[in-house]
């Protein structure tokens, strides 16, 4: 499993050893309100998500911030469409400090590249609009919006939608 530095960061294999960090980020229901994880609601369900899906997973990667050594979050790839897309979360006192712009460049890089693929998504909520800042600093340029419903948890939402290319 491959893993990267950046000049702040290291993007590495999630480990048991982040599990308690793990859980600390999935629980902070403010954290994780707009990404797939905010339905997790008890200590068996993230367990069980821990082991079958972040845990020994080449598609996660741990943000661990090198001046501390302490994991930050976590970025992650989905493959299981016909828009390969992306996941992201930090802690939420690591936000606006550039962190997951800083991951996410070399990380979607390496996605386009190792998977031979032309193009990657990421989307977010129109209550999330800093999620957009984000993407535009990894390089992904705005495609389209539109109103959904999601899967997760059922509510409606409008979506913005970004991708890269392999340029």
């Amino acid at each position: 499993m491959s893993t990267f530095t950046t000049e702040r960061l290291i993007l590495r294999p999630i480990t048991e050893a982040d599990k308690a960090s793990l859980k600390k980020l999935i629980f902070d229901k403010e954290g994780v309100k707009f990404i797939r994880y905010r339905n997790i609601q008890t200590d068996e369900e993230f367990n069980d998500k821990f082991t079958e899906h972040f845990l020994n997973n080449p598609d996660v990667f741990g943000i661990e911030e090198k001046s501390t050594n302490e994991l930050i979050g976590f970025f992650e790839f989905h493959y299981d469409s016909d828009e390969p897309n992306v996941t992201y979360a930090l802690i939420r006192s690591k936000w606006g400090q550039g962190f997951a712009a800083e991951a996410g460049k070399p990380l979607i890089d390496f996605a386009l590249h190792a998977h031979d693929i032309h193009e990657i998504f990421a989307y977010h909520a129109e209550q999330n609009m800093n999620s957009g800042r984000v993407m535009e600093k990894m390089g992904m340029h705005f495609v389209e919006k539109w109103d959904d419903i999601s899967s997760v948890d059922g509510s409606e939402m409008t979506i913005y939608k970004y991708k890269k290319t392999d340029d």
